[in-house]
């Protein structure tokens, strides 16, 4: 079996390398046909092995293509442009070499700067030689020249940077599907793809005219026009008929986050929380589409937290707190996101129900507990006398001790499960607020703070309160840096710890992820 992998150019000599560079390991041959190039396209290309052709039609992308796809050899002809990368193509050979399929359907990934993917989709890219012909000048589709045949949806995926600069494009693609639509009165495709090329050039009036001209008679992008029609009446400051868009394409095809994210998104600015919190739990129920547009923006921590303000307005913090924490697993990096978290958290008064939560979590997960008795097995041979462990959590300290142990914390499941698993014959669990002054009243030999001082928003006086209940030694974990919601001081430096505990020793542990700082007290 054999691959053609067939290209259209015009001016990419800086894009040529990289894309033919993705096609080794699929490609036999590649085929390139130029259309018009006033740069070193041609050069580079057969440079890079091609075989080139030239005289392409520029106006008629099909045209152009189909002309590619007639100089092929191979068995298959595989559809590749210049501003894209195949990313798996042994793997894609191999699935050609072994499908029974006509027609494989790829998934087109439009990467940012951070080189992740903003917006993906199917498409159809590869086809055994002669079965698919190109129509249309812009926005171009394959179709059939007998039956449709066998087609097979995968995964594979195409990556596509396009160079900044292509602002000329716009103007290029709007002229080609004026074109389209000239010539083809009676087709939608390239009506819609007309009404939205005006939306894109922010040319209201004859988007809208185009668009609802769509939507009479749609077909397969009605959803879509009735979110171009959204967004050109949003620019324009009609309201009504932005919301009356918004509904009909939730009507077209309820099966997609984006326009009832826009919608919640309307409602939220105009103090409609209640509306807004609805139609966001909708759209939480639609997982990613498998094969139409998936715009990653309404897939990641956006729906989430927009969810989360509504649910702050209506002060249900509960609800609210758990939105903000998807959110922050989403992007743990994002300060604004980890902010808000602190703030639901500080209206449910990182009380005992909060951390019953958390431990509940961190017990089901191996993984957790694991770093856990790690922390405990590092603290242990540094304990003299009794022990006080302050924000004990699930004890496992007291299983690494053998004098008197006194663990304190105020989730109930973590003191329960202590207590239910421990081997310590004479270790205490006692229910209680490190805010609560009965807390400090008895001495103890040593004082630990594992895991404890990232929690709170003034440590030098926990600290102090500490100090005063350890007769020899005062042990302290922090992580290093740890990007976890629940902390207000998320890293720690040896300085920071040296300036709170002034000559404590110091050093790390659990794989280099916490200090830990002893510090004498006698």
């Amino acid at each position: 079996m054999t691959i053609s992998v067939c290209m259209i150019t015009w001016n990419e000599e800086d894009l040529l390398p990289s894309a033919l560079a993705s096609a080794e390991g699929l490609a036999d041959e590649v085929v390139v046909l130029d259309t018009g190039s006033s740069d070193r396209t041609v050069e580079v290309a057969r440079s890079l092995g091609a075989r080139v052709f030239t005289g392409g039609d520029r106006m008629h992308k099909a045209t152009s293509r189909n002309r590619a796809q007639d100089e092929a050899t191979g068995d298959w002809v595989v559809i590749l442009d210049a501003d894209e990368q195949i990313a798996d193509p042994e793997g894609l050979r191999a699935f050609l070499e072994t499908t029974d399929a006509q027609a494989v359907y790829i998934r087109l990934a439009f990467m940012n700067a951070q080189n992740q993917p903003t917006l993906t989709y199917q498409q159809m890219r590869c086809w055994r030689r002669g079965a698919f012909r190109y129509q249309y000048r812009a926005h171009e589709v394959p179709v059939p020249t007998g039956s449709w045949g066998k087609l097979a949806h995968t995964e594979f995926v195409w990556e596509h940077r396009p160079p900044p600069d292509r602002a000329w494009k716009l103007q290029y693609t709007l002229e080609r599907l004026e074109l389209d639509v000239a010539e083809n009165p009676g087709a939608a495709r390239p009506l819609y793809y007309l009404g939205r090329q005006y939306m894109y050039q922010q040319m209201w009036d004859r988007a809208i005219e185009t668009l609802e001209r769509y939507v009479q008679a749609p077909a397969h992008d009605e959803a879509d026009a009735w979110w171009c029609l959204a967004k050109c009446h949003g620019a324009e400051g009609r309201k009504r008929e932005q919301v009356r868009a918004l509904y009909q394409a939730c009507a077209a095809h309820p099966g997609r986050r984006e326009w009832w994210g826009e919608l919640a998104s309307l409602y939220h600015s105009e103090g409609s929380y209640q509306m807004a919190a609805g139609l966001l739990r909708c759209a939480l129920e639609i997982p990613p589409p498998a094969f139409a547009y998936h715009l990653a923006y309404w897939y990641g921590p956006h729906i989430h937290d927009l969810l989360a303000r509504c649910l702050w307005k209506l002060e249900r913090y509960e609800e609210g707190y758990e939105q903000a924490r998807i959110a922050v697993e989403l992007a743990p990096d994002n300060e604004r996101l980890r902010t808000n978290l602190r703030w639901f958290a500080g209206k449910r008064g990182q009380d005992a129900g909060y951390y019953d939560l958390v431990y509940r979590q961190i017990v089901e997960d191996e993984g957790r507990l694991d770093r856990i008795r790690a922390v405990a097995q590092a603290v242990a041979p540094h304990v003299r006398g009794s022990v006080l462990d302050l924000g004990c959590g699930v004890g496992l300290l007291a299983d690494r001790v053998e004098g008197p142990y006194v663990g304190i914390d105020f989730s109930t499941f973590a003191l329960e499960w202590a207590r239910a698993h421990t081997s310590h014959p004479h270790a205490r669990f006692v229910l209680g607020d490190l805010r609560n002054g009965q807390v400090w009243q008895q001495q103890h030999g040593t004082v630990v703070l594992a895991e404890v001082l990232e929690h709170v928003s003034d440590p030098e006086a926990l600290v102090a309160k500490a100090r005063r209940c350890a007769a020899e030694r005062l042990i302290v974990t922090v992580p290093v840096d740890m990007p976890d919601p629940a902390h207000v001081k998320p890293a720690w430096s040896g300085d920071d710890l040296r300036t709170l505990l002034p000559g404590c020793k110091l050093q790390r542990i659990t794989g280099g992820h916490r200090w830990l700082a002893v510090e004498e007290c006698a």
